[in-house]
């Protein structure tokens, strides 16, 4: 045998063009992938922080209201709805709303407003906190409440 026969064979040789093929395709899938790890993440986290940050969404959730027709979370978490049942008219429990107002850290004050507020006052408005709110009352049709983030400008 000759000794050129029983050497190990060395790497392949790559050609330039080869090598900057390579490169580049190596390049761009990194590229891609942080970008995509980055957007992945992005909505993932836009997500989370929506559903984490909204004390409106944590008060349904810590209530087990998120459920219930008469309790409504909306504007992305910035408001929640409520109607409560009235003599002629279905609604949510008042238990579940009392539940909602106290997550809420919602004044006695408030409160007070709210359980004296009669037919013929029309649409009432408090504020606390981070919060406005605005309620009716009527007999018939119950407790209708709009519980909002105030939006604080900058």
């Amino acid at each position: 045998m000759s000794p050129a026969a029983s050497a190990p064979a060395g790497p392949p040789a790559f050609t330039p063009r080869e090598l900057r093929l390579g490169a580049t395709g190596m390049g761009l899938g990194l590229v891609v992938g942080i970008v995509g790890s980055l957007l992945v993440a992005s909505v993932a986290g836009g997500i989370g922080s929506l559903v984490t940050s909204s004390p409106m969404a944590a008060a349904a959730t810590e209530c087990d209201v998120e459920t219930n027709s008469w309790i409504n979370v909306g504007d992305e978490g910035r408001s929640i709805s409520m109607n409560s049942e009235g003599e002629e008219a279905e609604g949510a429990d008042i238990s579940d709303i009392a539940c909602i107002f106290g997550e809420l850290d919602t004044p006695d004050s408030v409160i007070n407003r709210l359980e004296g507020t009669r037919a013929l006052d029309g649409r009432q408005t408090a504020t606390w906190d981070d919060f406005s709110a605005s309620w009716g009352y009527h007999p018939d049709n119950g407790l209708d409440i709009v519980i909002e983030v105030v939006v604080v400008e900058k």
